[in-house]
């Protein structure tokens, strides 16, 4: 039982490394002035995104039980400005890269 959570900490690192790389993108624009995000940037940035949103799916197949019971408590709710931002950058990076 206890490898079965192990794909889900192994999707975690891969987002925590990904973070790491972003905000290191992010400084090396902000160190150089750069007024608008880098290709790397949005890139990163993309790929951060899918595997953050991923690491949900992930436990749900690997805890479905836990996961059900969690996603239905108070403390799994998002809020509706915390959703909306979300859906914006989600929506926004999906558009641009359909467009690239």
């Amino acid at each position: 039982m206890a490898q079965m959570i192990e794909r889900t900490k192994a999707k975690l690192e891969e987002a925590r490394r990904l973070l790491g790389k972003l905000q290191a993108e992010r400084l090396r624009q902000v160190q150089q002035a750069t007024p608008t995000a880098s290709p790397e940037f949005l890139l990163l940035l993309n790929t951060f995104i899918k595997t953050a949103r991923s690491v949900l799916w992930v436990l749900q197949s690997e805890e479905k039980e836990k996961y059900d019971a969690w996603q239905s408590s108070p403390g799994a709710m998002v809020s509706p400005a915390e959703k909306a931002i979300f859906d914006l950058v989600t929506n926004s990076i999906e558009k641009r890269q359909s467009a690239n």
